[in-house]
C-alpha cells in the first residue's frame, strides 16, 4: 500500500522557485489539486504541482556543475528527507540556501558539507510562453497541441521502435539471400555442407527477427497505454471542469463527445505505430530489389500507387460517412440517456412508443452508415490483397522473360518473388491505417472542441487570495438565470 506524500516541503520549494520567475501561480488550487493525488509517487506528485504553477521539471543526479550560478536557483533533495532551494553560490564553495518551513529565511553553508547529503536534484524551468496580460491581447503565446504534445512526450522510445525496425526489416533479408545463394551455388554445385550453413544463418535471423518484433509490439503497447491514459486523465479533467454556461446542455450528446476517446485511440495504438515504423523500410527494399532486380524495379514503382490510390480517394467518402455516424450516435446516444433520465415522465405520458421508435429509427440510420463504412474498407483490404498476389505474379512474368534472355538468374528472380510480397507489406498496413483514419480525425476534431471550451478556472491564471471568509454579505436586486437564452429568470429583485 503506497503510503501519502507529505507534498508541503516540495510545494514551498516549488513556490521559492516559481517566486523567482515572477509567477504567481494560486496556491490554494494547487493544495486542492495535491489534496486529492496523495496517493501517487512523488514523481507523478511533482509533475503535477509544476504543472499547475508554470514550470517544467527534470530530475537529474548531483553534481557540481549544477551549481554554477547561471543555473540557479535549483531545488534540492537531502538524504534525510528535507527539501530545499540552492538560489546563489560563491567562487569560495559557499552556497546560499532556503530550507523549507524556513519562512523564505536563508542560511549560507559550504559545499563540502552539502555535497555528501544531497540526493537529487531538481531543474525547475519556466515554460517556453508564459502568458502575459501585458501583450496577450495583441498576441497570444504559441500553444501546442493538447493531443500531440501529450502522445508525443514519448519521443525518444519512438526512436527505439524505429531502430528496432530497422534491424528487424535487414534480418528479414537473410531469406532473400538464402534463396538467391542456395539457387545459384548450392544446386549447381551440389554443396549440401553450405547448404546447412545457409539454413542456420537463416534460422538464426529469423529467432532474432522474431524477438525483435515482439519487443517492438510490447514497447508500442507500452507506449500507446501511457499516452491513451494521459489523454484520457486531460480530456475527463477538462471535461468536468467546463462553466456551466459552455457545456452541452445534452447530457446525452456531452457523454457522446467524451467517448470519442474511444476512436482517438485508433491514433496511439501499436497497429498504428508499426505501421508507421514499418513504412520508411519500403523504400530500403525498393533500393535492394533495383540491385537484385533489375529491370523489374519498374513493376513495383508500377504497383505501389495502384495500393495507395484507392484509399486516398476514399479519404473523402469516409471523412463524410465518419461525420453523419458520429452525430447520428451522438442523437442515439442522448435520446438513451435522457429516456433513463425521464423514465418516470415517459410512463405518465404513455410515450414509451414513441420514444422505442425514435430509438429504432437512430440505430436502423447508424447501423445504415456503418454498413456502407464497412463496405469501403473491406473494398480496400480486398483490392490490396489482390494486387498482392498479382504482383506476385506480374514479378514471375517479366522475371522469366530477363532470365531466359540471360538478365538475370534463377535464384535472383526467386528473390525478387519472395521479396516483391514482403516490400508490399508495410503498403498494406498503410491502407489499412488510411480506411480507419477519418474516424479517429473526426474523434479528434470532436475531442479538439471540446477542449476549446473555458473552465472554470484556468491553469496558472491569476486568482484572488483572501485567506479568511468573514461572511458578511447582503444582496440587493439580484437577478438569476440558468442561461443567456433563458427567457424568464429564475430569481428576480431579491432584496
Amino acid at each position: 500500500m503506497m503510503t501519502k506524500i507529505n507534498y508541503q516541503p516540495w510545494l514551498q520549494a516549488v513556490l521559492t522557485i516559481a517566486k523567482h520567475y515572477r509567477i504567481e501561480p494560486s496556491e490554494e488550487r494547487i493544495r486542492l489539486q495535491l489534496d486529492w493525488n496523495q496517493n501517487q509517487n512523488l514523481d507523478d506528485v511533482l509533475q503535477l504541482m509544476t504543472r499547475q504553477v508554470g514550470l517544467n521539471l527534470r530530475k537529474v543526479p548531483f553534481s557540481l556543475d549544477l551549481l554554477n550560478p547561471w543555473r540557479l536557483p535549483v531545488m534540492v533533495e537531502f538524504n534525510d528527507g528535507q527539501v530545499g532551494v540552492i538560489d546563489k553560490a560563491d567562487t569560495q564553495g559557499n552556497v546560499s540556501i532556503q530550507f523549507s518551513g524556513d519562512h523564505g529565511l536563508s542560511q549560507n553553508l559550504s559545499l563540502d558539507v552539502l555535497k555528501t547529503t544531497i540526493k537529487n536534484v531538481y531543474i525547475l524551468r519556466p515554460e517556453t510562453s508564459i502568458p502575459d496580460a501585458r501583450i496577450d491581447e495583441y498576441i497570444k503565446p504559441y500553444e501546442a497541441s493538447w493531443f500531440w504534445s501529450i502522445v508525443l512526450r514519448d519521443w525518444k522510445r519512438y526512436v527505439d521502435i524505429m531502430f528496432a525496425s530497422l534491424i528487424a526489416n535487414v534480418l528479414a533479408l537473410a531469406t532473400i539471400i538464402f534463396s538467391m545463394q542456395v539457387y545459384d551455388r548450392v544446386v549447381p554445385s551440389q554443396s549440401i555442407p553450405t547448404l546447412w550453413v545457409l539454413a542456420g544463418g537463416v534460422l538464426i535471423a529469423a529467432i532474432f527477427e522474431f524477438t525483435l518484433r515482439v519487443a517492438r509490439v510490447y514497447l508500442s503497447d507500452i507506449i500507446g497505454k501511457r499516452a491513451d491514459l494521459r489523454v484520457s486523465d486531460r480530456v475527463f479533467g477538462h471535461a468536468l471542469r467546463i462553466r456551466n454556461k459552455d457545456r452541452s446542455k445534452s447530457t446525452g450528446s456531452f457523454i457522446s463527445q467524451i467517448r470519442e476517446l474511444e476512436g482517438v485511440r485508433e491514433l496511439v495504438t501499436s497497429t498504428t505505430i508499426t505501421a508507421m515504423a514499418d513504412f520508411p523500410f519500403f523504400f530500403l527494399f525498393l533500393i535492394i530489389f533495383a540491385i537484385i532486380g533489375g529491370k523489374l524495379f519498374w513493376v513495383m514503382l508500377l504497383v505501389v500507387p495502384l495500393m495507395l490510390l484507392p484509399g486516398i480517394l476514399a479519404q473523402k467518402k469516409l471523412a463524410q460517412l465518419a461525420q453523419e455516424g458520429m452525430r447520428e450516435s451522438s442523437i442515439r446516444n442522448a435520446i438513451l440517456v435522457e429516456a433513463v433520465q425521464g423514465i418516470e415522465d415517459i410512463k405518465l405520458l404513455r410515450a414509451e412508443s414513441r420514444f422505442q421508435n425514435q430509438w429504432n429509427h437512430m440505430n436502423e440510420v447508424s447501423a445504415d452508415i456503418g454498413m456502407r463504412q464497412r463496405k469501403i474498407v473491406g473494398t480496400l483490404m480486398a483490392w490490396t490483397q489482390k494486387i498482392q498476389g498479382l504482383t506476385y505474379a506480374l514479378v514471375v512474368l517479366v522475371g522469366c522473360f530477363a532470365v531466359m534472355e540471360g538478365e538475370m538468374t534463377t535464384g535472383a528472380l526467386v528473390a525478387c518473388s519472395i521479396l516483391s510480397s514482403r516490400m508490399l507489406a508495410p503498403i498494406s498496413h498503410i491502407t489499412g491505417v488510411l480506411g480507419r483514419l477519418q474516424q479517429a480525425k473526426v474523434a479528434k476534431q470532436s475531442l479538439d472542441e471540446l477542449m476549446q471550451r473555458p473552465i472554470d478556472q484556468a491553469e496558472r491564471s491569476h486568482l484572488v487570495h483572501k485567506a479568511v471568509l468573514n461572511g458578511d454579505y447582503e444582496l440587493k436586486n439580484v437577478l438569476f438565470q440558468y442561461g443567456e437564452e433563458d427567457p424568464k429568470p429564475s430569481l428576480q429583485s431579491v432584496i
